[in-house]
C-alpha cells in the first residue's frame, strides 16, 4: 500500500503538494480518476479519488475516511540530545516513528555538541517513516528545547525516566507496562548527562534507570526505549 500525507484538507477535498505530489504523479505515475489513500499524521485516513493535476500538487476528493484511536496505549515521549553525526540522529528519528512514538524532544544538554537543528529535513524524515510503516500518526517534533525548561514542564499521569550510566540503576524494563496513559525518558549527548544534571531530574521527580549492562550510543539508546514501550503495547 502506497500512503501519501497530506496537511491541506478540507471538507471534502485535500491537496498533495511539494514532494508528496511529485512522488504521486511522476514516481508512481498516478492519473486523474485514480484512487490513493492519504494520511494526516493524526489518526485518519482519507480514501481519495485525484480530480485534478496541477503542476505541483494534486486534488483529490474525498469519498470516505477511517479514523484510528490510539485507545489505552500509552504516549512515548523522548527527550533526546541531538548528535554531531547527523545521520546517526536521523536514523533514530526514522526508526523510533516507525515504533509509534508519540513526541521527539531535541534536549539542550551541558554536554551536547549539536546546537542547530534541521527540523524541515528532521519532519521530511519522519513522514516517509510513517508512511512507509503504515503508522497513522506522525510524532509532534520539538524545536531544541533547554533541559531544565523540559524536566521543568507540568505532567499528570506520567512515568518520567532518565537513563544514565554512571550508577548501578533499576531496568527501565522493570517498570513496563506501567500505570501511566504517558511515559517520559531523557536520553542524555555523548558522554551522558553530568551528575548535576542527573540530580536535577530527580529532584523534578524523574526516576534513574538503566537500558542495561552495555553503553549504548544515544541514538541507539533512544531506539531502544521506543522498542522496549512498543513491546509492551
Amino acid at each position: 500500500m502506497n500512503y501519501f500525507f497530506s496537511y491541506l484538507i478540507d471538507d471534502d477535498e485535500l491537496l498533495l503538494d511539494g514532494d508528496e505530489a511529485r512522488h504521486c504523479i511522476k514516481v508512481l505515475r498516478r492519473q486523474i480518476g485514480d484512487l490513493i489513500e492519504v494520511l494526516d499524521g493524526k489518526g485518519r485516513v482519507y480514501h481519495c479519488r485525484i480530480k485534478e493535476i496541477r503542476r505541483h500538487a494534486v486534488l483529490a476528493s474525498i469519498q470516505s475516511a477511517n479514523f484510528y484511536d490510539l485507545g489505552q496505549d500509552p504516549q512515548l515521549t523522548i527527550a533526546i540530545s541531538p548528535l554531531k553525526n547527523q545521520k546517526r540522529f536521523e536514523w533514530f528519528l526514522e526508526k523510533s516513528t516507525e515504533l509509534g512514538i508519540s513526541r521527539i524532544v531535541p534536549l539542550l544538554c551541558h554536554r551536547t555538541e549539536k546546537t542547530r537543528i534541521k527540523r524541515e529535513r528532521w519532519w521530511q524524515i519522519m513522514v516517509a517513516a510513517m508512511k512507509q510503516s503504515g503508522r497513522y500518526y506522525l510524532p509532534i517534533l520539538n524545536d531544541l528545547t533547554d533541559y531544565d525548561k523540559f524536566i521543568a514542564e507540568t505532567t499528570s499521569n506520567t512515568g518520567k525516566y532518565i537513563g544514565y550510566c554512571a550508577a548501578t540503576l533499576p531496568k527501565f524494563q522493570d517498570y513496563l507496562p506501567g500505570k501511566y496513559k504517558g511515559i517520559r525518558v531523557l536520553i542524555g549527548p555523548e558522554g551522558d548527562f553530568t551528575p548535576d544534571e542527573y540530580q536535577r531530574a530527580l529532584e523534578a521527580g524523574y526516576k534513574g534507570v538503566s537500558l542495561g549492562p552495555n553503553r549504548y550510543r544515544t541514538e541507539t539508546a533512544g531506539m531502544l526505549v521506543a522498542a522496549l514501550v512498543h513491546s509492551c503495547l
